[in-house]
């Protein structure tokens, strides 16, 4: 049987350092003494840059997730680029201020992105007509959804699911900032009686296959008026715990057999 071995982004990764745990395997540094082995399989944890070791892994080693497919799948508009050039379904876009400014005039409200590989969102300036749009790389038009979710692909299957639900006691935020579905503005990602529509998981796993990644967690939008789903991003080294930690581990086990 093969060995795991986990290559994480950031060496402190709670979701990296509890899937090693359930492997009971080992994360190793991009700088660090690592030598690859023929019975390890890699698998890189959002690590979007190529290790000092990696030229040293021996040929037919199994990667999941290269490097190079990471680094396009955490830059959003290289991100949305591939994706909405593949057919994915994706909020419109722009990178061009002019346009985001006829969004604005149009009444829609346009998130800018200050911070093309930022997460969590912080550098994110949400803005109706009222507000100055800034300079920056990337505009995104607020597609308004009721249901948000994070599908988790590895694959080609998907192996996990969560709903985007307010958190017990949080209080509702108010203003455009409010429109950030994250843990600062009171959301968490639920398993209990989550009823995902098909067209969230289709466009879930089109979205994996068009970055050319073996995993990612999906982060879908749902607008029940159109019945359309919209990926707002693919993440290639998601935050988990609990059953989705067991279903991770349960993948690459089964990969390593």
């Amino acid at each position: 049987m093969a060995r795991p071995i986990l290559y994480p982004y950031r060496i402190h990764s709670q979701g990296a350092r509890a899937l090693a745990e359930a492997l009971d395997t080992i994360m190793v540094y991009p700088d660090g003494k690592y030598v690859p082995r023929n019975n390890h399989v890699i698998v890189c944890w959002g690590a979007g840059a190529f290790p000092n070791w990696w030229n040293r892994v021996p040929r037919g080693t199994p990667i999941v997730n290269n490097p190079r497919e990471i680094g396009t799948a955490i830059n959003k508009l290289r991100s949305f680029e591939k994706l909405s050039g593949l057919g994915v379904s994706c909020p419109p876009w722009t990178n061009n201020r002019v346009k985001a400014l006829e969004w604005q005039a149009a009444d829609k409200v346009v998130v800018a992105r200050q911070n093309l590989t930022s997460s969590e969102g912080r550098g994110i300036v949400v803005a109706d007509k009222s507000v100055k749009l800034p300079n920056c790389h990337l505009y995104t038009v607020h597609v308004r959804h009721r249901h948000e979710y994070r599908v988790h692909v590895w694959k080609g299957k998907v192996i996990d699911i969560a709903q985007k639900r307010r958190r017990n006691g949080a209080d509702r935020k108010k203003g455009l900032d409010s429109l950030i579905r994250n843990w600062g503005n009171g959301w968490i990602f639920a398993h209990e009686d989550v009823e995902c529509p098909a067209a969230v998981t289709k466009e879930a796993l089109k979205a994996v296959e068009a970055l050319s990644l073996d995993f990612g967690a999906v982060d879908v939008g749902y607008r029940e008026k159109n019945g359309k789903a919209y990926v707002f991003e693919v993440n290639t080294a998601p935050g988990i715990e609990g059953q989705t930690v067991g279903r991770y581990a349960a993948a690459i086990r089964e990969l390593c057999r």
